[in-house]
């Protein structure tokens, strides 16, 4: 989760975790004319149609989603 997410909705950065992990691969649509193969956020090159549906989608998420889903998720009172 991103820094500027926790700490708008009243959290806390607890410690750190090491960035030198693995990447995913992923792609910047389902397919179509322009998809990108990316890995993690940043572009490789054009993903071929043979890699459509081969990697999951990059989605983003507002800075607030987790107190949405939160909320989502609150019994009713």
């Amino acid at each position: 989760m991103h820094i500027k997410s926790i700490v708008d909705v009243g959290g806390r950065v607890l410690g750190e975790a090491s960035l030198s992990s693995v990447l995913p691969l992923n792609l910047s649509a389902k397919g179509g004319h322009g998809t990108m193969l990316l890995n993690g956020a940043d572009a490789i090159r054009i993903a071929l149609p043979s890699e459509w549906g081969q990697h999951p989608v990059l989605s983003f998420w507002s800075s607030d989603f987790i107190k949405q889903l939160a909320e989502l998720k609150q019994p009713a009172v």
